[in-house]
């Protein structure tokens, strides 16, 4: 009996989203903003989103911003009142 490896068939689908991603983008899709940046803005300013999100959308604007990603440690210290609500 065979223990670990590949197997086929298993694994995430190529294409397929996680479930953060998706959070991310029906948070973007219901702010109504303009374009892609003002949407992470308002995802990232708008408190009853829960933090998590808001860290992915931070993540993915500091991406946008300056060509790297930030790990969630930097961006509480970049963005100080998203680490406020932390309990």
């Amino acid at each position: 009996m065979s223990r670990g490896g590949a197997r086929p068939g298993a694994g995430r689908r190529p294409g397929s989203r996680d479930l953060k991603t998706v959070q991310l983008e029906i948070a973007l899709s219901g702010t109504g903003a303009g374009n892609f940046v003002d949407a992470l803005v308002l995802v990232i300013e708008n408190e009853t989103i829960p933090e998590e999100l808001r860290i992915s959308a931070c993540q993915v604007l500091s991406g946008r911003l300056m060509s790297r990603v930030l790990a969630p440690q930097q961006v509480k210290k970049q963005f100080p009142n998203i680490a406020e609500a932390t309990p």
